[in-house]
This record gives structure tokens, C-alpha cells and sequence, in this order.
């Protein structure tokens, strides 16, 4: 009897409990899936483990607003501290001094001792001492450029040189020392003698007498009779006696008062 009584009890019990199931099971079967992907979640999320990739395990998460500071690398004493390029690195490491260009460096200048030197290479003219060619007054000057008239040619032209009067036969000397360069006769200046002076000047004597006291080659110094005053000079057969005397410098006439000294009293 009391078997009957138990199991009557126990299928009563269990009616309700299919009762229950069926009329809340949907929310607790539902409930029980939401719990069960909560906790799957947590365990991916916090476990440091992964169900797709089980080769990246035990990484730790620093998070994304995480932080590496990098300490840097100390090398030991007498050691050199690794390098990623590959080039070995020293105990010190200098920044080479950026290379001046050619452009901008400063001219090189001669030292004071170099400058002096060659300023004492440079040849010195030498200073001759001159004397008139003949005893005279000047009765003509040197024009330059400007031309004046020449009464024997009937014409304006420049005059090369000056005239110092002087009678026919007069002795002509050489004005300084020198070596006699040329002796030829002019269409117009008559018998001319050149002499080459060791200042780079070279004096003419032109008008002379055919008898030239000189030769080409000879050495003369000042004070040296090279002719004598005559009359061959064509272009001035009109003036009164006298010696046309020119000075030339590089081939070009100067005036020769400048070189001579004053005239003869």
C-alpha cells in the first residue's frame, strides 16, 4: 500500500515538473544560451587564449592606449654597442665637418715674404744720363697730335720731333749711351741715325751729312759725334740750319724736351 501511495506521489511530482518545463521552458532554455555565449566570450576575451590560432597563445594584452617606452641599448666598457645598419660603431660618434666648396673658400694670398720677392724680381729700368745732340736753341717744338704749318711742304702737319738750329757742318753727338741701330736715308727727313738706349728709348737724328761718322752694331755713349748737321732733310730745306731730332718710346714719337735737358746758352 504504501508503494502504491510512493509512486503515485513520485508520478504526480514529475506531471508537475513536465508541466513547468513546458509551459517556462522556452526562457530557460533561452537564458541558459545567453549565459553560455556570455561566458564563452569572457574565456576568449580574458583566458589569453585563442579558438582560431592556438600558436598565439600566452600574449600578453597591453591594451590600445598602451605604451613601450624604449630604454635603449648600454654597451659595455671597451665593447661596441649593436648596430642595425650593420657599421660598426665607437665609443664616440662625431658628425663630420660639412665640407666647405670651392666656391665660397677665401682666395689664397701670397705671404708678405713671397709678395716682396717677386716685386724685387721685376727688371729696374736703368737711368741714363743724357746730353742735347747739338749746342742750339729750339726754333721748332714737338706738336703731338696738333698739326702746324710747314712752310717748306706748303701744309698743316704735325711735327715728329723738335729742331735745334745749328750751321752746317755742326758735330751731332749721341744723347746717351747706347748701340747704334740703323743708318738709311729718308725720303723726306734725308740721312737718319738711330740708337737704341738701354731705357727702351731710341733716339733719330735726321738731316745729317752723307758722312756718317757711325756704323750699324757700334757702341756709343753720351757726348759721341755719330754726323753732322746737313741739309737732306727735304721736308724742311726752308728753314734756317738745324738738326730734326726725334725720341721714340714702343714705337711711338714723345716729345723729346722731355727727356733732354735745357736748352744751350
Amino acid at each position: 500500500m504504501d508503494d502504491k501511495n510512493n509512486d503515485g506521489r513520485r508520478s504526480g511530482g514529475a506531471a508537475k515538473a513536465v508541466k513547468f518545463l513546458v509551459g517556462k521552458g522556452f526562457y530557460i532554455v533561452l537564458f541558459l544560451c545567453l549565459a553560455a555565449i556570455g561566458i564563452s566570450g569572457y574565456v576568449i576575451l580574458f583566458s589569453g587564449n585563442s579558438d582560431i590560432d592556438p600558436e598565439i597563445s600566452g600574449i600578453s594584452d597591453p591594451g590600445l592606449a598602451a605604451t613601450v617606452e624604449f630604454t635603449g641599448i648600454t654597451a659595455s666598457p671597451g665593447t661596441s654597442a649593436p648596430n642595425p645598419s650593420g657599421q660598426a660603431v665607437g665609443s664616440e660618434t662625431k658628425i663630420p665637418a660639412k665640407a666647405t666648396s670651392a666656391s665660397t673658400a677665401p682666395p689664397e694670398t701670397a705671404e708678405p715674404s713671397e709678395m716682396s720677392t717677386s716685386n724685387s724680381e721685376k727688371p729696374t729700368v736703368e737711368k741714363l744720363f743724357y746730353v742735347r745732340p747739338v749746342a742750339g736753341q729750339t726754333v721748332r717744338l714737338y706738336s703731338g697730335e696738333v698739326p702746324v704749318y710747314n712752310p717748306t711742304m706748303g701744309d698743316w702737319r704735325i711735327h715728329t720731333g723738335i729742331d735745334i738750329k745749328a750751321d752746317i757742318g755742326t758735330e751731332v753727338c749721341s744723347v746717351a749711351e747706347g748701340v747704334v741701330s740703323k743708318i738709311y736715308t729718308d725720303d723726306f727727313k734725308g740721312v737718319c741715325v738711330e740708337i737704341e738706349h738701354s731705357d727702351g728709348l731710341t733716339s733719330v737724328y735726321c738731316g745729317l751729312l752723307e758722312s756718317v761718322l757711325a756704323e750699324v752694331g757700334d757702341e756709343v755713349k753720351a757726348g759721341t759725334p755719330i754726323g753732322g748737321v746737313g741739309e737732306t732733310a727735304l721736308f724742311e730745306v726752308l728753314d734756317e740750319p738745324h738738326l730734326h731730332f726725334e725720341i721714340r718710346e714702343d714705337g711711338l714719337g714723345i716729345d723729346p724736351s722731355d727727356v733732354l735737358p735745357g736748352n744751350a746758352n
